[in-house]
């Protein structure tokens, strides 16, 4: 039993030094929110995918994205991929820096420069790029990738990503994690007050918790063992896309159930639902002030 915990704590201990606990992000708005139902309710999801060299997303994170996608937003004539053509320079002229680090300036640069597809019939787009490495402020927010609610738009910090691979779990593992929770984001999650803590979900073997700490790994040892990270939304975060899809906002309820009043174990705290009627959204916000999730 001692050598169980023990090496319970010492995974989780490995998996935090892999994965630092992230800053508070910026909660989606109601203008967030309205964009992210958008995507809820279209009858088709068109994701265009971008990258630098070296960093084009991997087989399993490509039938990641798809299998997410149908499996949560529900599009009725499916998910498609649009692969373009690799970015080979920041702006004509204009190479890759020697660090393979970029700012969040030059995301947004790439993001306006690349992202050209067009679509008709009531489809959404969602905009994924792929680069090597994520200028951030050191606090471990925003490392490995982070999403833009209002554009439909997600980075992911591949190189990054890759390295962090643990134990078992290989590098394209954690990406195709990764770029799941932040799609995740991108749909809506997590701002229901009831069963979210810092824009993530409370429930450790959800994909939208923030990340590997002591209750995760004892809730989710096994998939360790066989090289998985969690794939699934949990029953709270799956009921919030719903009701986003219906029209209505998440927020937290005066009654809580009775998972919420658990202060241990896999089931987390969890609160009673309640919803708000949601706003039209509006005009997309610039870049500096889009609420974003971030991992």
């Amino acid at each position: 039993m001692k050598r169980g915990l023990a090496a319970a704590f010492a995974l989780a201990a490995l998996a935090a030094c892999v994965f630092p606990a992230p800053r508070l992000p910026i909660p989606p708005d109601a203008s967030a929110l309205a964009q992210a139902a958008r995507l809820l309710r279209a009858p088709e999801l068109a994701v265009e995918i971008d990258w630098i060299p070296g960093c084009a997303p991997s087989v399993q994170t490509q039938e990641g994205i798809r299998a997410f996608l149908e499996r949560y937003a529900k599009p009725e004539r499916g998910v498609r991929l649009v692969l373009d053509e690799e970015i080979r320079e920041l702006a004509p002229g204009v190479p890759i820096p020697e660090n393979r680090m970029l700012s969040a300036l030059q995301i947004h640069e790439l993001a306006r420069r690349h992202r050209s597809l067009v679509v008709t019939g009531g489809a959404e787009s969602i905009y994924l790029l792929f680069i090597p490495l994520k200028d951030t402020d050191g606090s471990g927010q925003g490392e490995r990738g982070e999403a833009f609610v209002s554009e439909s738009f997600a980075v992911v910090a591949t190189e990054r990503v890759r390295q962090e691979g643990f134990l078992a779990i290989q590098g394209n593992e954690v990406e195709r994690f990764v770029v799941q929770h932040e799609l995740g984001h991108l749909l809506g999650l997590v701002s229901n007050e009831s069963h979210a803590r810092a824009g993530h979900c409370t429930n450790p073997v959800c994909i939208m918790y923030p990340q590997p700490d002591l209750r995760a790994v004892l809730a989710n040892w096994w998939r360790a063992l066989i090289g998985q990270l969690p794939t699934e939304l949990d029953a709270d975060c799956e009921h919030d896309l719903e009701r986003l899809r219906e029209g209505a906002r998440p927020r937290a309820s005066a009654m809580m159930s009775r998972g919420a009043m658990k202060e241990q174990g896999t089931a987390g705290p969890h609160a009673a639902r309640g919803w708000a009627p949601l706003e039209a959204p509006s005009l997309r916000a610039p870049s500096s002030t889009i609420p974003s999730g971030s991992l």
